[in-house]
């Protein structure tokens, strides 16, 4: 089944809203099964045919019934191989692949009053770090998550974002993906029946799930406060334009006081963050006088993403590794001296935080 036209229309009108269009990452994941459309029936079925995830939904929510086809269910513990994922993500399987994917449930909700669907991907990771890093991938992936179109959080043991029409839900290894259609209603009135039914659907799923709910320490230990909504990430490599290879960082997007910037945070070995921090000593225009209190190594300087320059401080205490760095959506090519004060932090102001998350 594919996303019907009238709501990829509906999502690039919202996206198109800002200046920075969000990537092809934040768009509604594909949705499930192929076949014709839904039609009205009675709710029959209990539960979905994959042992592993029965118990996570229930067979029932608002008009909204279990579909009599069950689902389907390829990788780990199931009767098909994992390469068949490919059915699912057209074009993203590799995707998955490199989260460390291990399986995927693919099934869906049908109305009995119309023709709508709630349709389903269910995937688990290896672990809970890859499951969350592909979660914040699909909420925020490059863009901008104080931009208009970007998924907005929902409170639930786990982390969970809603979307028009649409939801993402993590919780231990696991992450699901939600998708509202209805091809024969208008976008407004699409919007207004996925909002109605699709945060208590998700709230209902997560209550289910089994899982560790806490969120993985890469992110969790950078400060929450200041943070812009749905404005973090787990990145298992290529953290930065400027500076790539494998490697986890954390990361949260900050606005304080009118002002953007970006904090990441790698707690690996330290071998690993003397690699990073070798990487990150390239810069176009080193800045000279950083000083980073009970830092072991500083770097400082300007770098290129895309057309902009940002200034980068990173600092490392043994195996952590700190990157404070100004955000480059709210800068623009050539930008002066003084305009780029007013969006970002001093070098001595990204020390200073630095400093502070180094203790």
């Amino acid at each position: 089944m594919r996303l019907t036209c009238w709501l990829f229309l509906c999502l690039v009108q919202v996206s198109c809203s800002s200046e920075s269009a969000p990537s092809a990452e934040r768009r509604a994941p594909p949705p499930a099964p192929a076949g014709s459309a839904a039609t009205a029936t009675a709710c029959t079925r209990q539960e979905i045919s994959d042992p592993l995830t029965k118990t996570f939904f229930p067979s029932k929510i608002g008009s909204f019934c279990l579909d009599e086809d069950g689902g389907r269910a390829v990788g780990e513990g199931t009767k098909e191989r994992l390469e068949n994922l490919s059915d699912f993500f057209d074009g993203e399987a590799e995707v998955y692949h490199r989260h460390q994917v291990r399986r995927v449930t693919q099934f869906r909700y049908v109305s009995t009053t119309s023709a709508a669907t709630i349709d389903f991907l269910v995937s688990k990771f290896a672990s809970k770090e890859f499951a969350f890093a592909m979660f914040t991938k699909r909420v925020t992936g490059d863009g901008d998550p104080a931009d208009e179109a970007t998924a907005q959080p929902l409170a639930v043991a786990g982390a969970a974002a809603i979307g028009v029409g649409n939801a993402n839900l993590w919780k231990g290894e696991w992450l699901f993906e939600i998708v509202y259609n209805d091809d024969k209603a208008a976008p407004e009135a699409l919007a207004k029946a996925a909002a109605g039914i699709i945060p208590e659907l998700t709230k209902s799923v997560a209550e289910r799930v089994t899982g560790d709910a806490e969120w993985p320490d890469d992110v969790k230990l950078l400060p929450a406060q200041d943070q812009v909504p749905s404005g973090f990430r787990l990145v298992t490599e290529d953290a930065f334009p400027f500076a790539k290879g494998p490697g986890r960082f954390g990361m949260r997007y900050y606005a304080e006081r009118g002002r953007r910037f970006r904090f990441a945070r790698l707690n690996d070995t330290a071998e690993a963050a003397e690699r990073w921090m070798k990487k990150l000593s390239g810069a176009s225009k080193p800045s000279e006088g950083a000083t980073v209190p009970g830092a072991d190594q500083v770097v400082a300087g300007v770098y290129k993403d895309g057309e902009v320059e940002v200034e980068a401080l990173a600092a490392r205490k043994g195996a952590m590794l700190i990157v404070v760095q100004d955000e480059p959506r709210v800068l623009r090519a050539g930008a002066t001296a003084d305009e780029r004060a007013k969006v970002s932090l001093t070098l001595a102001e990204k020390a200073e935080k630095a400093a502070g998350l180094l203790r």
